[in-house]
């Protein structure tokens, strides 16, 4: 019992149903803010992704990828960025965050 072995030693065994109880609610609270912080990064990333590109330096490259100027967002500069940094390394990781990207599953049905 896995769950058990993690809390044997620290007496939570032995605490009332009620301190339990409110141990347990303290957690789920913090849970919960946690969670809205994350959903907070999240539509921020989103928000800021769907914005055009105004960084010349960053256009260029974009350029030279053959991405039209209309197309140049940031969450496109990201995934390109990630995409040329893939096919240049040998980082299994970062080309799992590209096909995740991609949506391809690893079933090559795509």
């Amino acid at each position: 019992m896995a769950g058990y072995d993690n809390i044997k030693n620290h007496g939570f065994d032995k605490m009332s149903a009620e301190r339990q109880r409110k141990i347990a609610s303290m957690g789920g609270k913090a849970c919960q803010a946690a969670n809205k912080r994350r959903k907070t990064v999240k539509e921020l990333f989103r928000a800021i992704g769907d914005l055009r590109v105004n960084d010349k330096d960053i256009q260029q490259r974009l350029d030279k990828l053959g991405i039209a100027r209309e197309d140049q967002t940031w969450e496109m500069a990201v995934a390109a960025s990630a995409l040329v940094k893939a096919m240049r390394t040998d980082n299994p990781k970062l080309l799992e965050f590209v096909l995740e990207l991609l949506n391809v599953d690893g079933d090559n049905n795509g």
